[in-house]
């Protein structure tokens, strides 16, 4: 056979070869879509039912429950492999949720302990608003083995295990918010978090909150508001948080932490730990 006939034969083998590798990628798909359509099962039956959605719910795919147990990692890692059908994440339910999450923490507490102070009801929220309740939220209730994760995400820590869990909790919140309503979202919020409150055991100790303690001289001394700047950097592929603390124009402390929330924490303490605050004096015309 002369080189021109085995070019021809070889040229004509390849729509063969590339009909094979459209029957792989159509398989494929089947296979993940047929992956996906168990997992929204699984929530829908696993988790669902027990948030409050009624049973005629369970069957929708669109809910925003399937949304909440998305990561961004996965929908990054998803979206660029499949570009006919876009994947959404948890972010957006995640800021929603901890709105209403801090809504119905706040009248609930307010109800509980008429006895405190401003000062002391934010530090006690605080002890019911952080990573680690909420964390533990997810954990007892059964979310983790369900949340949809990126393959570089599963590497990361306990640090940003305990970060993703905190904020698939809040996207939960959010989530039965949108598809249930605010009542149904209080009752399950509160009947998760009110083991975590103990009003008989209130002291110093207990309410101790760098972010709180730090306001509270700032409002005694100077009459302002602390303010923190936060940004993002990324250091070995994990996304870490940078905050700076400010009195007026003055920084007093900088924190770094796996989420915002953390690293203003941490500038806070660092601030309290640095500086002797019952002796600093700022000039009233910094602020």
């Amino acid at each position: 056979m002369s080189k021109t006939d085995q070019s021809s034969s070889s040229f004509k083998a390849s729509p063969k070869k590339r009909a094979t590798a459209k029957r792989k990628k159509q398989k494929k798909a089947q296979v993940k879509k047929y992956s996906d359509q168990t997992w929204q099962m699984t929530i829908n039956r696993s988790v669902a039912s027990g948030l409050g959605y009624p049973k005629k719910e369970l069957g929708l795919e669109k809910i925003n429950l399937i949304e909440a147990f998305t990561h961004r990692t996965f929908a990054h890692e998803y979206n660029q492999r499949v570009t006919d059908q876009k994947v959404a994440d948890n972010q957006r339910l995640e800021f929603l949720g901890d709105a209403i999450l801090g809504y119905i923490c706040t009248i609930k507490i307010f109800a509980l302990a008429p006895q405190l102070s401003e000062g002391e009801l934010s530090a006690l929220r605080a002890t019911l608003i952080n990573r680690t309740t909420l964390k533990n939220v997810a954990i007892s209730a059964g979310f983790e083995p369900h949340l949809r994760l990126g393959r570089g995400e599963v590497k990361m820590g306990e640090a940003a295990r305990a970060a993703r869990l905190a904020d698939l909790t809040e996207a939960v919140i959010g989530a039965i918010y949108l598809d249930l309503g605010l009542e149904v979202a209080k009752e399950w919020v509160w009947q998760q978090l009110r083991g975590f409150l103990d009003l008989s055991s209130i002291d110093d100790q207990t309410l101790s909150d760098p972010k709180t303690e730090l306001q509270h001289w700032a409002h005694k001394v100077h009459k302002v508001t602390p303010k923190y700047v936060s940004e993002s950097m990324i250091k070995k592929e994990q996304t870490l948080y940078r905050s700076e603390v400010f009195i007026g124009k003055y920084s007093i402390g900088v924190g770094f932490g796996v989420t915002k929330r953390e690293s203003q924490r941490e500038a806070a303490s660092q601030a309290l730990k640095s500086i002797d605050l019952q002796k600093i004096s700022l000039s009233n015309e910094s602020f």
